[in-house]
């Protein structure tokens, strides 16, 4: 009899891996072990039965009951497939809201329209019908738009051509290479309003100088976002895959 070093006796000496391979050899696996518990559990019952000893519902305490198991999973079962159910059911009703909400959605641009339309029909010398349809057959169907920020603030205009964007670097290029003092950004935004705007025409000198100064800048990106300058997330929003 030996004292290990942690003040626990032991019996013999330590055994070779030989003798531990065939040590676990010998002994019973987990599997084995729950089995012969559920059989154990039965010859019980079987033997109170015969006797007519009345057991408890749970003859033996903190074991692994493999029925219970398998009904507590038949049960989980159930209940995904009973919500699973309602989630079907759920569904056409939550459809039926996004219809509504994308309704609402596509109901806003028309209202933008007639909110826009006001304005300038209230704007003193507001193009006429016949006026609007001039333009629209002089620079395309689709090409006219218009752009109200309040009253005395609403511009009719048309899209940049890419023809015209070139032209208008090109000047801006000479301009700085004339002037190297000249605000190139300020002047480009002028130039391109000046190419786009349809009504009023000619935009008044006073314009640039006592208009509200958010406006020109608000006329220039929107002249721009509908002559299909966009950024890198709004291209992919328009982009799909076939």
């Amino acid at each position: 009899m030996q004292r290990t070093s942690d003040g626990k006796l032991k019996l013999g000496g330590d055994l070779t891996s030989q003798e531990l391979n065939k040590l676990k050899d010998a002994s019973l696996t987990g599997s084995q072990i729950l089995d012969n518990l559920d059989d154990l559990n039965s010859e019980i019952v079987e033997t109170a039965q015969k006797n007519g000893v009345k057991l408890p519902e749970d003859p033996v305490p903190n074991t692994i009951n493999r029925k219970v198991v398998k009904e507590s999973t038949m049960s989980l079962d159930a209940e995904l497939e009973k919500l699973n159910k309602e989630l079907d059911q759920r569904k056409p009703a939550e459809e039926a809201v996004i219809e509504e909400n994308v309704s609402e959605v596509q109901e806003q641009p028309n209202d933008l329209k007639s909110q826009v339309l006001e304005l300038l029909n209230k704007s003193d010398g507001a193009p006429t019908e016949q006026m609007l349809n001039a333009y629209k057959a002089r620079h395309g169907k689709n090409s006219i738009y218009a752009i109200g920020m309040g009253e005395g603030d609403v511009y009719v205009f048309t899209h940049l051509k890419r023809g015209q964007w070139k032209k208008i670097q090109e000047i801006m290029s000479k301009m700085s290479q004339q002037d190297g003092n000249i605000d190139v950004e300020d002047e480009m935004k002028k130039k391109v309003v000046q190419y786009c705007v349809l009504w009023p025409n000619p935009l008044p000198v006073e314009f640039f100088y006592n208009s509200r100064a958010g406006v020109l800048d608000a006329i220039y990106q929107s002249i721009l976002l509908n002559s299909y300058f966009l950024s890198p997330q709004q291209t992919m929003m328009l982009t799909t895959q076939l």
